[in-house]
Parts: C-alpha cells; structure tokens; sequence
C-alpha cells in the first residue's frame, strides 16, 4: 500500500512540473512551440504556400535597414534580341527554355521592328494593318529609338509616323510600308519639360517578407539618389502597392507628388502580409498604374515593378494589355525580380520589360539576403551590382540616353 502511494506521488509531482513547464512555454512564447515563436500560428494556402498572420514588419520597425546591401544584375533583352528569339523558339538542338509558355500565354515578342528617328524628336510609331488600325505603338527614347512588336513576321510592315512639325498644330500622320529596321528623318516639334515621372509599383503580399525592409530602405535611398543628380529637373513620384484580389486591399496608391519626402515616408510605413497562393493581382495593379497621371510633356517615364510571382494565368492576356498600354506612352518598365520566382515568372517579366524599351533586373544570392534568386538565362552574365546603384543608373541612362558601365558590388569605393 506505501509502495503504491509512493508511486501515486512521484507521478504526481512529475505531472504537475510538466503542467507547470507547458504554462510557462505558453505564456512566454504564446504558441506553446517552446522556440520564441510569439507570432500566431500561419495559415496555409495553396500549393503549400502560407499567409503569415503577423505583418513582415513584426515589431521591427524600429530597426534601421541601411541600403546597398542588396545585389542584382540589370539585362537587356532587346540588346540581344537574337538570343531571345532563340529562347522562344526551335532549332536543331531543341526547344528554347520559354518556347511552352510563348505557345501557350499572352506576350507575344518573337518579332520586332527598329525605327529610328533622330533625337529630341517627339514622334509617335505606329504598327498598323493594312486598314491603318493601331496594331503596337512605342513612343522613341531619349537616342531616337522605337521597338515595335508585330505578330507575326512577315516581308513587309505598314507603319505610321505622328507628329508635330515645325511648331504647328496640325498633327502629321507619315504612313510608310517597311521590310524591316529603318530609320526616318522627320522634322519633328520637341514639346517635352524637364521632368521624370517616377512609379514604383510593388508587391506587399506575404512571400515579399523576406525582402520588403531591405527593399523598402533601397527604395528610399534611390529615390533621394535620383532627386541629388537631377537637382534641377522636377521629380513627380508615385508608390502603388498591390496585393490579390482576396486580400485585406488589392492596391493601395499615393499618386504623383514632387514632395518626396512625404512619399517616402507612405512607403516606409508598408509591411508584407496576404496572399496565399503563388499569383497576384499583378494585371490589376498595372492596369491601374497605366491609367494615372502620366503626362505626354514629361521626357522620362519609368515604372520599377518590384515583384516575387505573377499574374493569375487568366489574366496574362489583360496583362499583355497593359504593357502595351504603357509602351504607347514611352513608360519604360525596370522590373525587379525578388526571391522566389520561377521560369515562367520570369518569362512574363522580361517580356513587360521588352514591349516598353525597359530593362529586366533580377535581385541575386550575393548578398546573403532573402530566400534563393532565380539566375536569368542569358547570353552573358551581367555584372552584378548593389541593387540601389543599378537602379539609379538606369534611371539616370534613360533620361539623359547615356547608360553607365556597372560597377561591381565588390569593387572598393
């Protein structure tokens, strides 16, 4: 009988320290993982992929983040179009990487024409049909160039040449049948101000965490880059944040403003969250970045799409669209691949970037930060540069039609 109330008590205690060491770990912690987890349990999505409950942020927002910490290579495709056709085509030694989503999705840009118009031109290109409708329009940068994307190829390409010439009012429509790259001399009215209208376009969902407080300081950081080299030129700045159609907003925008301080401190309050599934409400948020106060005065026009997936596979062709929309009006798209993406991700991205003239840059594993990139398939690897010094770069090339040599992050100052 002593024996067994022996027992009785020893398993008593030993249940009661367990009771005790569990209440502890719940109270500390408030998940009871017992591992300094204090944030509440994540939900899953499809595809295994999970919507954390607490912002990114977390109670981090006291941390100061410096920039040039992230890494990334900047890439050209239209400077190697050759390569590109090659990547959305066959051969005799097979399929190119992109030949099953150029088969299957929206984004056609297997065939291209060059116009070239002589610079401080303010000329529109048009690729029309042999009934004058608009087919692809592109506005020519600040070196006198026009990409435009037929189709289909063909031996000959009707285009037209709108402008104003010698100051009038009257709009002159130049209609012109080519068999491929030519280049017009037009005498052409320049009406463009001193301005560089620039939008950041970002996704805010959830797989963004591991990146958006050290894409967030980048951001700030280049903004007052470009705002210290251009100090004579006026900066209209918008920030348009996105997410899915199921999430708490689906944009969330603060529309241009010279006040650049007041806009980096809109973006400096943002934080990750939602989503749930891997696509995002990419078409809705640049449908709708297209559709603000661009303005045809303005000589530089550049949207930065920072963004880890795509867009539903419904929306591809709404998508393809807007990028059309937004090469109509001599917007260039830098897009920044974050972590995450996969092949057909970047497919869809490099392609918004071709149909506007603009550039594909692609964050890389160099700077330790975030989960694994995805490396481009090039021709040549690029340098690979701070994120913030690539961005300022290309922004600074485009308005002045300069573009710099990179500098390699691990090069001493």
């Amino acid at each position: 009988m002593r024996k067994r109330l022996f027992i009785f008590t020893i398993l008593a205690v030993v249940f009661m320290m367990c009771f005790i060491s569990c209440s502890s770990g719940m109270s500390e912690g408030g998940s009871g993982r017992g591992d300094g987890y204090s944030g509440s349990a994540p939900s899953f999505g499809e595809s295994g992929s999970y919507e954390d409950k607490n912002p990114d942020e977390g109670n981090q927002e006291d941390v100061i983040i410096p920039a040039g910490q992230l890494t990334a290579c900047a890439y050209d495709d239209n400077e190697h179009f050759a390569f590109w056709q090659g990547l959305l085509s066959s051969n005799q030694e097979g399929n190119g990487i992109f030949k099953f989503y150029y088969d299957n999705f929206a984004f056609k840009t297997l065939n291209r024409i060059q116009i070239k118009v002589p610079t401080n031109m303010d000329v529109l290109v048009h690729l029309v049909n042999e009934d004058k409708k608009v087919i692809f329009t592109s506005i020519p940068d600040a070196n006198g160039i026009a990409y435009l994307y037929p189709q289909a190829e063909s031996e000959e390409y009707n285009i037209c040449l709108e402008y104003t010439k010698n100051g009038e009012i009257d709009v002159t429509m130049q209609y012109e049948t080519i068999k491929g790259d030519t280049e017009f001399i037009v005498d052409a009215t320049y009406e463009k101000n001193d301005v560089i209208q620039l939008m950041f376009v970002i996704d805010t969902t959830g797989s963004m965490g591991d990146e958006i407080r050290y894409l967030k300081s980048e951001i700030i950081d280049i903004i007052s880059q470009v705002k210290q080299e251009f100090s004579n030129s006026t900066i209209e700045l918008a920030i348009m944040l996105y997410r899915d159609k199921v999430d708490d907003y689906v944009t969330k925008y603060s529309d241009f403003s010279t006040d650049i301080k007041a806009q980096q401190e809109f973006l400096s309050k943002q934080s990750a969250n939602g989503g749930g599934d891997f696509p995002e409400a990419v078409d809705v948020a640049l449908e709708e970045a297209a559709s603000k106060q661009w303005t045809s005065k303005a000589k530089t026009k550049i949207l930065v799409h920072v963004a880890d997936a795509p867009a539903h596979d419904k929306d591809v062709q709404s998508w393809e669209n807007t990028s059309k929309k937004l090469a109509s009006q001599g917007i260039r798209v830098i897009t920044v691949a974050s972590s995450g993406i996969d092949q057909k991700t970047e497919y869809f991205f490099r392609n918004q970037s071709i149909m506007t003239n603009g550039k594909y840059v692609y964050l890389t594993d160099d700077s330790g930060i975030g989960n694994s990139h995805l490396e481009a398939t090039v021709e040549e690897k690029p340098v690979v540069e701070f994120l913030n010094a690539c961005l300022v770069r290309l922004i600074k090339g485009y308005h002045t039609g300069i573009f710099e040599e990179p500098i390699y992050y691990g090069q001493k100052q």
